[in-house]
């Protein structure tokens, strides 16, 4: 990210404010990413024809930081593309935000759905491949 939102603590109650990442203080952490890293993402999703996405951005299980995911989700929802999410924490973000049946496939296997596009063998499929 080019900007994040920061804050001292996760607590939703602590102030939080948007700075440049190489200007994040010693003490704070990025518990989101910033409009600008937004507005970035979003830019290069307007020419793309399918998404692999393992992962939300911020820290959605605090309303207050999940922004950026919030608005990637409703973009790639809106686009008729590909898109794949990959990872029971996004799976869960899209769930509670009810972007989940927007996109064209959700699993909650992150880690095997990058394997598998890596083209690496998966147990489970090999099986079924036998049969």
């Amino acid at each position: 990210p080019v900007d994040v939102q920061a804050a001292v603590d996760d607590n939703p109650k602590t102030p939080s404010r948007v700075v440049k990442i190489n200007e994040l203080a010693k003490d704070e952490m990025g518990l989101d990413i910033g409009p600008d890293s937004a507005s970035q993402i979003l830019g290069v999703l307007k020419n793309a024809k399918t998404v692999v996405w393992n992962g939300p951005l911020g820290m959605y299980e605090i309303r207050k930081y999940c922004y950026g995911t919030e608005q990637v989700l409703k973009m790639i929802s809106n686009l008729e593309i590909t898109s794949i999410l990959g990872g029971g924490d996004i799976v869960a973000c899209a769930t509670k935000l009810g972007y989940k049946d927007k996109v064209s496939h959700a699993s909650t296997g992150g880690g095997a759905t990058l394997e598998y596009l890596e083209g690496k063998k998966l147990p489970g499929l090999e099986i079924i491949e036998e049969k």
